[in-house]
């Protein structure tokens, strides 16, 4: 049974109205580390709906370890992969993935039906993921670069924090 990962942006208050709205799904708020005006709806489902009038469904293709759960610092890379280069991406990756230290796990995923891909890594802490940065980023050196077509991209999310309002 397929998996997804499905994502909205937006403003605390809006998408704290979409989740009260969605109240049975599992839909979890994240806040931008390097902005916390930004902010990041989630779920993982095998629900093939969206439950966002607008956001991205990725397909979960492969993951680290069996069980993939939202929780930690989440850490986003974009890249975008023709059909050449998809599964010699996704083989590198494979042996690639099970060396990594630190992380709790790591999906690679897929916006169904295009070239978008994501590489999506949850840590225990920011200091383990700034620890294991010069692998990753060798590992991705091939498609970066300004002059590259593969429209490497990162992001980071933690899971915002209960706020209490008087």
């Amino acid at each position: 049974m397929s998996e997804y990962i499905y994502t909205t942006y937006g403003t605390e208050a809006v998408l704290k109205m979409i989740q009260a709205k969605q109240a049975p799904r599992p839909l979890f708020l994240a806040v931008d580390v390097a902005d916390s005006k930004h902010f990041q709806l989630i779920e993982k489902t095998n629900n093939t709906d969206s439950p966002f009038q607008s956001g991205t469904r990725y397909e979960i293709l492969k993951t680290q370890k069996p069980e993939f759960e939202l929780r930690g610092l989440m850490h986003w890379e974009y890249v975008t992969l023709n059909d050449d280069e998809r599964d010699p991406f996704i083989l590198r990756w494979q042996q690639w993935v099970q060396q990594q230290d630190g992380v709790l796990n790591e999906a690679l995923l897929q916006v169904p039906h295009s070239f978008e891909y994501a590489l999506l890594s949850t840590w225990r802490q920011n200091r383990d993921l700034i620890l294991a940065q010069p692998e990753r980023k060798r590992f991705l050196a091939p498609f970066a670069g300004d002059n590259s077509y593969h429209h490497l991209r990162q992001k980071d999310f933690a899971f915002a924090q209960l706020r209490q309002t008087h």
